[in-house]
Order: C-alpha cells, then structure tokens, then sequence
C-alpha cells in the first residue's frame, strides 16, 4: 500500500489513495476511484505515485448557490434550443465562472498536501469521463510540473473551468447529458522524473504498448509519435515493455475488463498514472492521419468513402431527402440556389491546408452548422468558422477522431420573401428588409404584395415593385413557385434576396394551406372563446422561435423550455382555454396547440411558421390592436376577423 498516502488524514478536504473516499466514484470520479482500487496491489518495483483527489462536492462549494442558479439555467436553455447558441456559449460560461477561486479551507489542506514536495501534477477526475461507455478522453485539463501552492491552486481552478468548456458541454450533449451539475474532482499527484512514458491498452489475446521519450502527455494528445509494441501470447518484447504488459494484464484480470493505463518508466521502476476501461475496439493500425473529406450537400448521388454520416446521420437525411430534388428543378429553370457541403474531418486535417479545399479559406459572410441533433444550425462568420470547430469539437485535444458536420451559406440579404400560389392562379408575396428568419419566425410584420397571374400582362405593367425587387425577378419568382406548387400542393416557398439577385432557399407544403385573409385580419378562420391571456414581449419569445426547435415540418426532440412550460402551467390553472394576445406570431407559441382556444397578434405574417400550423390545427387566429384598459381575465372572443372583448364581472 502507499502508505504515504495516509498524511491525507489530515486533510479531511482531501482524500487519499487508502480512503474509503478515494474509491467512490461518486465522490472523486473513475480516474482517481480506479487507481486508488489498484494502488495497494503493488510492491516496489511497480507503484503509484503520492496523489490525493479533491472531492467533486468541493467545486460544488466554490461555485456557490448564484453561480449554480446561472449554469442550470444556461444549460436548460441550450438544451431547450438544440444547441443552436454554441457560438456564444464560452462568452456566456466564462461571464459565469468569473472569479471563481479556490475556498480558504481547502487552500490550506493544499498546502499542507503540498509540502511533501513538488513537482505536482494537477488532472481532472470528472464523474462522467472514464466510464465503460464513454471515456470522454481529452475534454478535460491537465497540468504538469507545477512547482508552487500558486501554481497548484490555478491549475486545480483550471481543470474545475475545464468541465464547462464549449467542447466539454458540446460532448456531454452529444452523449445525451444536459445535467448542469458541477461533476469534477481533481486530482493532485506527485509528478514522476520519467525517463520513458506512455499508454498501453488490453483486447483479448494482445496488449499493444505505445512509448515515447519523457512524459507521456504528448503522446496521449496525439502530439508526438510513439514506438509500438504488439504484444500477444506468441511474441515477446523488450524490457520494460514486457513488464508494462504484464501490468496491463494483471490489471485486466484484477477488474475484470478490458484495461487503458497511462504509465511512466522511472529509475526505481514502472509507476501507474491511470487506469480507466477501454471503451472502443482496440485499434494495432497507427493514429488516423489528416481527414478533410467534403462532398456537395444536395446534389451527391453517392457519398465518398472518406465520409461517415455519424451523429449527423438524421440531419442529413432530413435535409436532403427534402431539398434536393426541388433544388434540382430550380436549377433547371436557371433559380440561383446555394449547395451546401458535408463534411468529415479531424483535428490534423484542419490544420493541413494541402487537405483543406481552396473554398474553405476562401469563405465569406455567414455560415450555418450542424453538428447533430443536439447541435443544430449555429449561425456565425465565416472567419470563426475554424476556431468554433476546434473549440466545440475538442480539435487540439483529440485531433484524430473524426467528426462529421453539415455546413451552408446564410444568406440574411436586403429583403426575405415567402410565396404561395393562389387557386386563381395569382402568387402571394410576403416580403420584409428584416430578413426571411423573422418572417418565417414571427418576429416582423410584413408587408404583403400580389403577384397577378402570369398571362395577365396589363396587371404586371402596372404592378408597383418593392426595393429590391425587380419586375422580371418578381415573375421569376411567381413563375416558379406555380411550378413547384403543381408538384407539391400546398407549397410555401421562401425567397432571399442577396446582391441583386433572388436565392430559392427552402420550401414547406400543408396540407390545409389555402388562407383568403390579409396581414391585418384573419390568420386562422374560425371562431373561439375563452378568457384573454396576455403575453408581455418577452425576449425569451425570440431566442426560442429563432431556434430550431419548431418548424412545418415537425418539432425538435428537445426538452420543454422553462419559459414554455411555465405558460403551459398558468394555462392549465385557468377555468377554460384562453384566447392568447402576443404581440408577434411567434413560432414557439405553436407549444400552446391544443391548450389554448385561439390566438391574437398585435401585428404578423399570413405565411409565417404559425399561421401555417393553426390553419392546418384548425386553431381561430387574427391579427387585432387589443384596446388599451383589456387584460388578463377579460372575456374574449375571436370570431372569423373580428375580435370581441368583455371586462370580468365582479361578483
């Protein structure tokens, strides 16, 4: 045993190798729980060095009740909006985590710790890395060669910061964990004067060991090359590496799986780093080299063998299946249309510009990505595009595994357009300088333009034309979107645009599509009743319905946000339905079908996401100014257009 180790029992902020403690993997994670499960199984020539963890509880304790409040909140939101705000999240988190320093108390069992003598190394031992499932290798910080309590300290503050970074959240999301607790010890361990270090790895009949010179950091970030030894019952190998593979082994008898160990080759004899389960087939070939594999995102008949589809796999199948054939008919008819790219790559690759494609360093503007299900159409410059990929992705930290992600052109533009043709064969035109986003969204009032049939000559001579638009790009438009509602019947087309040109950016069809009403007055039909609920504009109505979350064609699988389930909550304790007045049709308020009689909208779009899902709900909504004395509580009731309002009796 490391008897040592049992100075931590004077430390009851600390625990030790020999605690209880030590081997909860509740308390101090798996990477300190299973060494301390080894560490008395060895004698001289084989040990593991003075450690002692920081239990998990005490991050808990720093962060404090406002800082705690703060994440759960943040972390409820991004997952409430499947991961659409990941571009600002490291803004967001370090304006949480500000200050944060390590408590007095357990400064001074630091430094009692510490006085056994530097150099120390500081890791972390998350409660959620080092599992049979997931190992979540490289998400989390190590320090190496500290020499003073400072140094110690800032690195133990480091690895606590380090289990709320972008690529450690992004990770925990993808792996279907959006638990904002503070779930990290740490471990303090003596640094050993290593003259050869590295990892060897267990499967069935072999043990392969990778070496390099001096500590194995490097190494297992994939920054130096390593010698390899493949060793099986049938071959022999070298010293030390046949007593590293004896300890591997040993090991994986003593736990009873497959085993991963860090190890360090020291003077006295082999010291155990880490232990921790293999968690993905064991691989003899050497580290994935440079991958940048891109393919067009519409029109690829057959993928490329370098691409695999991984967690992007439902994203793109959603998309394509979708746009592709209506892209295609849009070329034909000489509509500009922008393709997308579907990409495979790692860390090595992006930073290979021989790999990279001549487009990539030639991006501009605004660039839409899909990481996956839990990560959708983050919105940013082009020019942070790499930065937002190595931080989100952990590029730097584990630069051999790939990852896949869809990529598309934003295009905001001078204006935003959503048509739908008219059974007399007239073409509904909504347009708004705030971009098709807030149309499609709720969030802008747009004007309304008729567009006449196309035979119809003396109707488009004098027909007045919006800036930007031109004449023969509004009978483009109109011409197009009869052609593809003749394919697709109840199609609403969406429109940018961009340097004096109309994009063809997407298209949804209903099946309860047609609408005789106006901005202005009925975007539903239908009549209801009930008691008015009135929404202050609050911003939470815009983050949410700009998030993918809702659309025509379906909802996100994503938890309820607070803000909505809040709503529904207030709804559910009134008498009767209420007749809902928000001052936008905002998308998000489409949570509220089935709970609510109707709606009324200070201002909105007869094309917008919503109006389009009450009229296929057959749900009674109008666009009306509500008179200034109205409230909550007031009898209210939306008959085909018309808005009829009564003050509560007081009985």
């Amino acid at each position: 045993m490391n008897s040592t180790n049992s100075v931590v029992k004077q430390f009851p902020l600390l625990c030790g190798l020999d605690s209880p403690a030590g081997r909860d993997m509740t308390v101090v994670g798996a990477k300190f729980a299973n060494l301390a499960a080894v560490a008395d199984r060895f004698d001289g020539h084989t040990a593991v060095p003075h450690a002692a963890a920081i239990p998990a509880g005490a991050f808990a304790d720093a962060l404090g009740p406002s800082r705690t409040a703060a994440l759960a909140e943040l972390f409820h939101e991004v997952a409430a909006t499947a991961g659409n705000e990941l571009i600002n999240l490291d803004t967001r988190l370090a304006r949480i985590l500000t200050s944060l320093t390590l408590p007095s108390a357990l400064w001074k069992a630091l430094a009692g710790w510490c006085a056994a003598g530097a150099p120390w190394a500081v890791r972390s031992s998350s409660l959620v890395e080092d599992g049979a499932a997931r190992s979540h290798a490289g998400l989390y910080e190590s320090y190496l060669h500290l020499t003073t309590l400072a140094d110690v300290a800032e690195a133990v503050v480091a690895c606590w910061e380090s289990f709320y970074s972008p690529r450690a959240v992004l990770a925990r999301l993808r792996a279907g964990d959006a638990d904002p607790a503070p779930r990290m010890a740490v471990i303090v361990q003596q640094m050993v004067d290593a003259d050869l270090a590295g990892v060897a790895f267990t499967q069935e009949d072999r043990t392969l060991v990778c070496a390099t010179l001096g500590t194995g950091e490097h190494l297992v970030s994939g920054l130096t090359a390593a010698h390899r030894y493949d060793i099986t019952g049938q071959s022999a190998a070298p010293p030390p590496y046949d007593q590293i593979a004896a300890l591997a082994g040993e090991l994986r008898a003593h736990l009873g799986h497959e085993v991963d160990i860090e190890w360090a080759w020291h003077p006295d004899g082999l010291r155990l780093l880490q232990v921790r389960p293999v968690t993905a087939a064991l691989s003899v070939a050497p580290p994935t080299g440079p991958v940048f594999a891109t393919t067009s995102l519409y029109y690829s008949e057959q993928l490329p063998p370098d691409i695999a589809l991984g967690d992007c796999a439902d994203v793109y199948l959603s998309v394509t299946t979708k746009r592709s054939p209506a892209f295609g008919l849009a070329a034909r008819h000489d509509i500009t249309i922008d393709d997308g790219w579907l990409i495979t790559l790692n860390g090595t690759g992006l930073n290979d510009p021989a790999r990279r494609p001549q487009w990539w360093d030639h991006l501009t503007g605004e660039v839409i990505v899909d990481l996956g299900p839990s990560a959708r159409q983050n919105i940013l410059p082009a020019t942070d595009l790499a930065r937002f990929l190595s931080t989100v992705l952990n590029l730097q930290g584990d630069p051999h595994t790939r990852h896949t992600i869809l990529l598309r052109p934003f295009i905001r533009g001078a204006s935003g357009a959503v048509t739908r043709a008219n059974p007399d064969r007239s073409t509904t035109m909504e347009h708004s300088a705030e971009g098709l986003l807030a149309i499609n969204r709720g969030l802008t009032s747009p004007s309304s333009l008729d567009l006449p049939p196309l035979d119809d000559q003396h109707s488009w001579d004098a027909l007045e034309t919006p800036e930007p638009w031109s004449l023969d790009q509004l009978r483009q438009v109109a011409a197009f979107t009869q052609i593809l509602t003749e394919l697709y019947p109840g199609t609403y087309l969406e429109w940018v645009h961009d340097e004096q040109v109309p994009h063809f950016i997407d298209y949804s069809t209903t099946e309860n599509s047609r609408a005789s009403s106006r901005t202005g007055s009925t975007l539903s039909g239908g009549a209801a009743r009930g008691p008015l609920l009135v929404l202050p504009d609050d911003a939470a109505l815009t983050r949410l319905s700009i998030a993918p979350i809702v659309s025509i064609m379906g909802d996100a699988d994503v938890p309820e946000s607070r803000y909505i389930a809040g709503l529904l909550e207030r709804i559910a304790e009134l008498p009767t339905p209420p007749i809902v007045y928000a001052d936008r049709p905002y998308v998000i308020l489409s949570r509220l079908i089935g709970h609510v009689a109707g709606f009324v909208f200070a201002g909105g779009s007869d094309l917008c996401h919503l109006a389009i899902l009450l009229r296929e709900d057959h749900v009674p909504a109008i666009v009306a100014n509500l008179p200034g004395e109205a409230g909550d509580g007031h009898l209210a009731i939306v008959d085909n257009g018309r808005l009829h309002l009564r003050a509560p009796v007081q009985i």
